[in-house]
């Protein structure tokens, strides 16, 4: 009789996690270095957004905007302007100096720049929304990554603890074989499935390893060289959609909304246009220094639209309107369509992970147990209890795979609706 353990299906993410952040303290405490730092998924999520390139350059186009709304409100400068000369009388006599000094203001129309500044206020808050569209692309990346290294770092663990069982399988075929209870193609057959459940430990393990690296450069190193991902990732945690959740969704969208600030600042610019036909003011006050005489006044100028009412300037604002209206549709639309996809599929994933983790798995952990008790008994043989164990580790990796594709759906409808808690 032997007895090896396996991994139980139903066992929590958490305990796998403390085990490994177990193994890893005492291992660094053996070795006199301090243990790797946990960090969580708030906090990766919280580096990004604080860090990611993508959204630092959509925080830059805000202050362009912002730039842009402050230098419609400023009027222009006013012009100086100074002349110098000599002049000699009719009468003859000396010639003396004379001289002029101008100073012009032009006036813009208040309506103008009213329109303007509404246009400007636009722009900015469709660079706002950019900055929400520019950080839920990097939350969602840095969920992904996150979720690959945690769930294959799961997957990696549990898989260890089975090539662990088949080795431990290997040891008891070992010494049935030397005392002739066993044949020697037992022990051939216990050695190429151990063999082959450490093969498969080392590959997760080396992807585990590689989902970490990769979520350590996402963030630009803010890691650190050593970290373990402390997010225990149960399936039926994820909350169920809403039977309103489309319509709230649709408008929540940062993408959408960035779209209609758009046709507002184009709506904005194309009055500011049509006002620019509303004639400017020009005043002027001037100082006149002649031979016998010195004046002073006040002019008052007023361009009159003869040959240009702005109408190529305003033709040029109602395409741009034109085109952000046809741009809004296109993005609802395509909005509509990516978050009634997203929903099936985040719904089908999550049903799907849940019904692996709490009914498949469970079972075929049972059915493994059953038959290994059997084989100690001596009511089953090696090749029943080696199928047994293949069906359950294929039936292990595809829990993981559903449990991996249940967060990275419910991550991509976190980024259509703006990075938030879909939990409406």
């Amino acid at each position: 009789m032997f007895s090896a353990s396996t991994r139980p299906g139903a066992r929590a993410n958490s305990r796998v996690f403390s085990f490994a952040g177990l193994g890893f303290l005492f291992g660094f405490c053996a070795a006199g270095q301090a243990p790797d730092r946990p960090v969580s998924l708030e906090e990766a999520v919280r580096i990004a957004r604080d860090r990611a390139p993508e959204i630092a350059a959509a925080r830059a186009r805000v202050l362009q905007a912002e730039g842009r709304k402050f230098a419609a409100s400023v009027p222009a400068d006013p012009e100086l302007q100074y002349g110098l000369g000599r002049g000699r009388p009719r009468d003859g006599g000396p010639s003396r100096k004379e001289s002029t000094v101008e100073l012009r203001q032009f006036l813009t129309s208040p309506l103008a720049v009213r329109s303007r500044l509404r246009s400007g206020e636009a722009e900015i808050e469709a660079s706002l929304r950019d900055v929400d569209v520019a950080a839920s692309e990097a939350v969602l990346q840095v969920k992904r990554i996150y979720y690959e290294a945690a769930i294959s770092g799961e997957e990696a663990n549990a898989l260890a603890e089975a090539a662990t069982d088949a080795r431990a399988l290997q040891d008891v075929m070992d010494r049935r074989v030397e005392v002739g209870e066993a044949s020697e193609g037992d022990r051939l057959r216990t050695r190429v499935e151990a063999l082959r459940a450490d093969l498969e430990a080392r590959s997760a393990l080396a992807q585990a390893e590689a989902a970490k690296a990769a979520l350590g450069r996402f963030l630009l190193g803010s890691l650190g060289p050593r970290f373990i991902l402390s997010t225990a990732l149960d399936p039926t945690s994820i909350p169920d959609l809403g039977p309103d959740f489309l319509e709230q969704a649709v408008g929540r969208n940062p993408e959408l909304r960035a779209a209609r600030s758009r046709l507002e600042a184009a709506g904005w610019s194309l009055s500011a246009e049509k006002a620019q036909r509303i004639p400017g003011l020009s005043l002027s006050s001037f100082w006149l220094t002649e031979l016998d005489r010195r004046a002073s006044g006040v002019t008052l100028g007023l361009s009159i639209p003869l040959w240009n009412r702005n109408q190529g300037a305003i033709r040029v604002a109602q395409g741009e309107r034109a085109e952000a209206e046809a741009d809004v549709l296109a993005v609802r639309t395509e909005v509509e369509i990516e978050l009634e996809r997203a929903i099936r599929a985040n719904r089908s994933a999550r049903e799907l992970a849940i019904a692996y983790r709490k009914e498949i798995l469970p079972a075929a952990s049972e059915a493994l147990s059953i038959v290994r008790f059997s084989l100690g008994e001596g009511e089953a043989n090696l090749l029943s209890w080696l199928e047994a164990r293949r069906s359950y580790l294929e039936i292990l990796r595809a829990s993981y795979r559903a449990q991996l594709e249940a967060f990275l759906k419910r991550a991509e409808l976190e980024r259509i609706v703006g990075g938030i808690d879909v939990s409406l």
